[in-house]
């Protein structure tokens, strides 16, 4: 197995303290039945996308935001399914931030090995330029490439 990046790792970690999380919810310690397959469903989705960057950040996001959903029901006091109580809301908040900063850390960790192996595209750091961009086919790159140009007997060039 190769090794993990930071990023990976952390997801790991957060995978299993969710689905640690939901089985406590699930023994009474916490919420009821749903939150607690929410946890757990979760943790299991973080933790399995940790082999792939491309999936952490798909699946960092959805489960941040969902957390970060249940974290803003909670706090509207409610009582309903979404109310956790202060350490379950503040739970929900941390995690959600948390997994939404694996996707993005994900996202860079991808980027910079793209960079450093020298697969981004053409240009400085990776980026197209406008003339990259141009060549590629982009209407509007073309255009404004054309909108640029002097014409030979434009009063510009006198």
């Amino acid at each position: 197995m190769k090794r993990l990046d930071w990023p990976r790792r952390a997801a790991l970690a957060l995978g299993v303290l969710l689905v640690l999380w939901g089985i406590a919810d699930l023994f009474g310690l916490g919420g009821g039945p749903i939150p607690s397959v929410v946890h757990a469903a979760g943790g299991l989705a973080v933790g399995l996308s940790a082999g792939n960057r491309d999936s952490l950040r798909r699946t960092g996001i959805a489960v941040g935001l969902l957390h970060l959903v249940a974290f803003a029901l909670g706090v509207e006091g409610t009582g309903g399914v979404f109310d956790a109580g202060p350490v379950g809301n503040s739970l929900n908040v941390v995690v959600g931030l948390a997994c939404v900063a694996l996707a993005v850390a994900g996202a860079w960790s991808q980027r910079r090995e793209a960079e450093e192996k020298g697969e981004d595209g053409p240009g400085a750091g990776g980026r197209l330029s406008l003339d990259d961009r141009s060549a590629k086919g982009s209407r509007h790159a073309r255009r404004s490439l054309r909108a640029r140009r002097v014409r030979p007997n434009s009063p510009a060039r006198l």
